[in-house]
């Protein structure tokens, strides 16, 4: 759902939509570090940028890339992809 509202440029609904998908999922899987939860992380890290909320983007890539990183010890393509989302924020 926040993705259809994020290609119509609806982005107060896909916030809300990918907010709650995280917090559900934070629910779901108390204090578990999870693929599902660096995905959804970087899709509302993408909303936020289009709203110029930068700092809100860069806490979530940040966060979505550490997690990548405790999940996957050593090199694999989601920490890459999560290096590359946050570069290009930067």
């Amino acid at each position: 759902l926040g993705g259809i509202y994020a290609a119509r440029q609806k982005y107060d609904d896909a916030a809300a939509a990918y907010t709650d998908a995280l917090d559900m999922l934070k629910r779901l899987y108390p204090g578990q570090d999870r693929d599902e939860l660096v995905l959804l992380s970087g899709d509302l890290a993408r909303v936020r940028a289009a709203q110029g909320k930068y700092a809100d983007a860069e806490a979530l890539r940040r966060d979505a890339l550490a997690m990548a990183r405790r999940l996957r010890k050593g090199d694999h393509v989601s920490v890459v992809v999560c290096l590359g989302e946050l570069g290009l924020l930067l």
